[in-house]
């Protein structure tokens, strides 16, 4: 994985299926003093997404909140 996408996962896994606030995972990624850039961590997600889903692992966007890392689930949730 990339460095960026690494620091996703890495701070989504240790929380497997808790939703982890959006500026949260920013700041795991980016650092405490850079600004959330919710438009580039939706890109660096989805990425990530298209990765780890052939080892049925998923990400869920929790609307206006964060992300949680789903395992063993299709993402329509069977």
């Amino acid at each position: 994985l990339p460095r960026k996408e690494f620091l996703i996962m890495s701070r989504l896994a240790r929380n497997p299926e808790r939703v982890v606030p959006a500026e949260e995972i920013w700041q795991h990624g980016w650092g405490r003093r850079s600004p959330l850039n919710a438009e580039s961590l939706h890109v660096h997600i989805y990425r990530l997404r298209r990765r780890i889903e052939p080892y049925g692992l998923h990400i869920e966007t929790m609307v206006n909140v964060g992300y949680r890392l789903m395992i063993g689930r299709s993402a329509n949730g069977s």
